[in-house]
């Protein structure tokens, strides 16, 4: 949804709702799977949900535009975003679980009425560690390790709180 009362006012929504589950899922798990060994089981991931599928998924964005005197523009921005947990990989298990969590960025920017801009930005305000992506590693029996052993999982994060400064220079 965009909305536009003013020429100087601009404001983005989004929402999503999604619900996904597996209905028989029929597969090996790999902490507990051993290549050479036929009993090794086989594990239906029915009910679990589906990898980067959060339920719920809320964003706004504000821009706000100012004429300054000499021509250019500032324009402050905010964007802050709402995400329901979401699991990382089919096991579901507490691992591979990111929490909800909510990020919000700042920044100002100015364009000058030629060609170059200039931005101050704070992103992830509320540096939230926000976990995109994990693997398992470690002592796996299918790769000689030990059954049961469940090994270690590898957690990849997003970036915590960022601040700075971008110039661009345009080249007509």
């Amino acid at each position: 949804l965009l909305w536009q009362p003013t020429a100087r006012h601009s404001l983005q929504a989004v929402f999503t709702y999604l619900t996904a589950e597996y209905r028989d899922y029929q597969t090996v798990d790999a902490q507990y799977y051993i290549a050479t060994d036929p009993r090794s089981p086989l594990v239906n991931l029915r009910g679990n949900k589906l990898p980067f599928a959060p339920a719920y998924t809320g964003m706004l964005i504000y821009e706000h535009f100012f004429t300054v005197p000499n021509g250019g523009r500032l324009i402050p921005r905010l964007h802050t975003k709402y995400q329901s947990e979401m699991f990382l990989t089919d096991f579901n298990r507490a691992s591979d679980r990111q929490e909800a969590y909510s990020r919000t960025d700042l920044c100002l920017r100015y364009e000058a009425p030629k060609n170059w801009v200039v931005q101050a930005f704070v992103q992830n305000i509320e540096a939230e560690a926000v976990k995109n992506n994990v693997d398992l590693r470690g002592s796996q029996p299918g790769a000689g390790g030990n059954a049961g052993f469940p090994g270690v999982a590898r957690g990849f994060f997003d970036a915590p709180r960022t601040y700075g400064l971008r110039a661009v220079i345009r080249f007509d």
